[in-house]
């Protein structure tokens, strides 16, 4: 696969198979998908959070536990990563659409997918399983925005306001700031116990230069749905869905909510991360993810597709 046009630059987020596919007629362009079908099983799909500097990077370390496991598959969002970053107007319902028309494609292997999704990247996982529920087996949310508190994002959010004020340059010129290497370090700092992973650190930062690269984030957290909207989408939801989390007392209120009297909504806490489980406790985090897998009776699925 040759990068897309503006990202020429900026090398791949994961060592894998990388092609290039285009999503018809919603006008976002190339997009970059990672992929490793040496495993046999039902597919997996990983969507990356939608932070200034997100990509498919944010999912390596699972991409990496499960590429030999099953078919596994990470994209860059459009206007993230290797994706082509065209001026559009990127929400999260149109990258739903984009992870949509990728897991119809997939039903040549399995008529459903599991999907894992990081932060924000979950309302758009989400709106796919909200919207249609017969393309998702399940669904798991790391740190999900609008049911747990967000780190590490003020200063996006005063760029994204500013930005949408103030035209694009502005924009482009505060997200050239935000992203300087000291700032986007203790940004990513914020969303680790311990220090943030610097091959993280490293790739947020190449990914920054990019031109292009201040459309998709600043637009999403512009254009993207408030935490009780966000909520209210989850508790839509009727396939099985994880929520993997490391926080208890006031800030578990809405997770508490999300739960309560659903059986198709587990949780697990995974202990200490701040953000990033699967990076920091990787071990953990994907033992949580195969037994919530494991565990899906057939019968529930069969109710929640009625």
């Amino acid at each position: 696969m040759s990068p897309s046009p503006g990202a020429i630059e900026l090398g791949p987020a994961i060592d894998g198979e990388r092609r290039r596919w285009r999503a018809e007629g919603h006008g976002v362009g190339d997009v970059c998908i990672y992929a490793a079908e040496r495993g046999r099983g039902r597919p997996l799909v990983l969507v990356h959070d939608l932070r200034a500097t997100s990509s498919a990077y944010e999912m390596r370390p699972l991409f990496e536990c499960f590429r030999w496991r099953r078919p596994t598959y990470a994209l860059d969002l459009p206007g993230y990563g290797l994706s082509q970053r065209s001026s559009l107007p990127y929400a999260p319902a149109l990258f739903a659409v984009v992870v949509a028309e990728l897991l119809r494609r997939l039903r040549r292997m399995d008529p459903t997918v599991d999907v894992v999704a990081l932060g924000r990247g979950c309302e758009v996982a989400a709106r796919v399983a909200r919207d249609e529920p017969g393309l998702v087996r399940s669904l798991v949310m790391l740190e999900p925005s609008g049911l747990l508190p967000t780190r590490g994002a003020l200063l996006e959010a005063m760029a994204a306001h500013l930005g949408r004020l103030l035209g694009d340059g502005a924009a482009r010129a505060l997200f050239g700031l935000i992203t300087r290497r000291t700032l986007l370090r203790r940004s990513l700092g914020a969303r680790f116990h311990g220090a943030p992973d610097e091959g993280l650190v490293d790739y947020a930062r190449a990914s920054a230069q990019v031109p292009g690269a201040h459309r998709a984030p600043l637009a999403t957290i512009a254009n993207g749905p408030r935490g009780p909207e966000a909520a209210m989408l989850y508790r839509a939801l009727t396939v099985p869905v994880l929520v993997v989390h490391d926080v208890h007392g006031a800030d578990a209120i809405e997770l508490e909510a999300f739960l309560r009297g659903r059986a198709n909504r587990f949780a697990v806490r995974v202990s200490p991360t701040r953000g990033m489980p699967h990076f920091e406790r990787r071990g953990d985090t994907v033992a949580a993810l195969e037994r919530f897998w494991q565990s899906i009776p057939r019968a529930a699925w069969d109710q929640a597709m009625r």
